[in-house]
């Protein structure tokens, strides 16, 4: 049985025996379900107490976006000679990055 966050059952499935006693099964959750501590609890009997427990935690996760443009003083490099590379960046969203110094 599988309970969201807020104690309501999510999903509840009988698994087959997949060899040697071995059960696995993949638990698909939708793009807006709900954050926080989702827990997992295995029964062999439903009426009996759960032979296994699992926790795993939900978060809201966008990754770092960033927008950058690199600028070189010369349009064409020449082996052996040092290229004045400027890299001009920022954060598209969140709190701006450190200054540098």
């Amino acid at each position: 049985m599988v309970k969201r966050p807020d104690g309501v059952e999510y999903k509840r499935m009988i698994v087959a025996d997949q060899g040697l006693g071995g059960r696995a099964v993949a638990v698909p959750l939708l793009s807006d379900a709900m954050a926080g501590k989702w827990t997992i609890d295995a029964y062999a009997d439903p009426k009996g107490q759960a032979i296994g427990h699992a926790e795993f935690l939900l978060e809201d996760y966008v990754p770092e976006r960033l927008d950058f443009a690199l600028k070189t003083a010369k349009p064409t490099a020449t082996p052996g000679e040092p290229i004045d590379v400027s890299l001009d960046a920022r954060f598209l969203y969140g709190a701006p990055p450190p200054a540098s110094t």
